[in-house]
């Protein structure tokens, strides 16, 4: 169970950006989709196993669990979080890919916050995925 509180941990680490958790929270985005570590009983059964693995002293957060990411990201831009330094992409290069699910969703996310995207991407990824989501329909004109 170690390995999954360390991962679980490492999907997003919110407690240097949200006043409101102790230090004994570890927080995850949580956002409910299709993928398994999102879903409520992946979150029950490793919120149980953080509490059960540390005596009730660490637990489990869960602030954005039915809260859209380009919510997220004006949250984000509110509490001056530097979104470039965070990491979405599943491929794990140096740079995000830009092409992969999670790539997609956080440049669509970021593009409908209105925000400016520093996030480093593999060459000529960001341009290739805002000219699909554009196409998709799923951009909001600026």
């Amino acid at each position: 169970m170690s390995e999954a509180i360390v991962w679980t941990a490492r999907i997003v680490n919110l407690q240097r950006h949200q006043k409101c958790l102790p230090a004994s929270s570890v927080s995850i985005r949580g956002q409910l989709s299709n993928r398994l570590d999102c879903r409520p009983n992946f979150i029950q059964l490793t919120s149980q196993a953080i509490r059960a693995a540390t005596e009730d002293r660490v637990s489990l957060q869960t602030p954005f669990l039915h809260v859209d990411k380009t919510a997220i990201a004006v949250v984000a831009q509110d509490l001056n979080v530097p979104i470039e330094q965070t990491w979405s992409c599943y491929k794990g290069g140096e740079l995000h890919c830009g092409r992969c699910g999670t790539c997609v969703e956080r440049i669509e996310a970021i593009y409908n916050a209105g925000l400016v995207d520093l996030t480093e991407y593999e060459p000529g990824a960001y341009e290739e995925t805002l000219a699909l989501l554009e196409r998709s329909g799923k951009l909001i004109p600026s």
